[in-house]
């Protein structure tokens, strides 16, 4: 196989892992002994909330927003990310971050809405959702262009 078609087995993987997991796991609690760094790799008992690139978790949902579960934002992150994924090369300049409102800051690919930080979720790490923002667009501009390198 070659490397691409591996890359693509593997995001197939995480997704179904994604599903697999938010089946059978009990839905994770909220700790205060939780380590507030959500753009990392997660326990599993965080699987239903978890983002999964090449089936290594880099992101975890903790909270709801606009009407959806953390488990339904963390499912429509995993599906933005595939798609992305199956779209060709992604350079770092490609991924950017601007804010929405006064609450909320998103970091976009190519211009596609990837995922939002939340005011929320920002103040569980003590910063703010541009701040947050900004380091998860940092993380996925180290991530993401090394995944959809061409091949050959």
């Amino acid at each position: 196989m070659k490397l691409r078609e591996l890359k693509l087995v593997f995001a197939v993987l995480s997704v179904a892992s994604l599903f697999w997991a938010a089946t059978t796991v009990v839905r994770a609690q909220q700790s205060p002994s939780v380590e507030p760094n959500d753009i990392s790799s997660a326990s599993s008992k965080f699987s239903t909330t978890s983002v999964f690139v090449g089936g290594t978790s880099i992101m975890r949902v903790r909270f709801a927003a606009d009407g959806y579960t953390a488990e339904q934002r963390a499912s429509h992150i995993q599906s933005r990310v595939n798609k992305l994924l199956g779209q060709g090369p992604i350079h770092p300049a490609d991924i950017t971050v601007s804010d929405i409102d006064a609450n909320d800051s998103a970091v976009y690919v190519k211009g596609e809405l990837l995922f939002t930080a939340d005011q929320a979720t920002a103040q569980y790490n003590t910063t703010s959702a541009h701040d947050l923002a900004e380091e998860w667009a940092t993380t996925m501009r180290q991530v993401l262009p090394d995944l959809t390198k061409p091949t050959g």
